[in-house]
């Protein structure tokens, strides 16, 4: 019984750690990142979702960004209008569009991604790089694992 206890004792510890990096990541996102014009953190995932695919479907970016399909045309909707991405026709089928990264958004990205390792460096300066790599490690696994996110379409 003890043993059951301190082991929801560590998982609430690690949920609240987690909570706590998550929040303090998105405050200084929304200070440095709020300050000189970037994108919204969401529409920031989906940007770099797309810079690392030639050409994504909607459906597809929600399903990487753990969205609905509605919420993520919000987000290509929104990066559109900033010129970021452009919505192409797919040469596989009609009725799909891919979104694809405009110059514009090649730019965008290449500052939001100095930006992302300037204040990645800073905030994990603290580990060795064993440490980092064991740390995203088990991060991935957590992330990575089965769960509630959307089906691919």
């Amino acid at each position: 019984m003890e043993a059951e206890g301190d082991a929801r004792d560590a998982d609430e510890t690690l949920a609240e750690l987690v909570t706590s990096l998550a929040r303090r990541m998105r405050r200084e996102w929304r200070a440095a990142g709020g300050a000189d014009g970037g994108p919204p953190p969401a529409e920031a995932r989906a940007l770099t979702i797309v810079m690392h695919r030639d050409g994504v479907r909607p459906g597809a970016l929600a399903h990487r960004l753990r969205i609905s399909p509605r919420s993520a045309t919000d987000v290509v909707d929104a990066l559109e209008a900033r010129g970021l991405v452009a919505r192409e026709a797919d040469p596989s089928d009609r009725r799909a569009c891919l979104v694809r990264p405009t110059p514009r958004g090649r730019v965008a990205f290449a500052a939001l991604r100095r930006d992302r390792h300037a204040r990645a460096d800073a905030l994990f300066s603290v580990l060795t790089p064993d440490e980092r790599a064991t740390l995203e490690s088990l991060l991935r696994r957590v992330v990575d694992q089965p769960g509630d996110a959307p089906a691919p379409p």
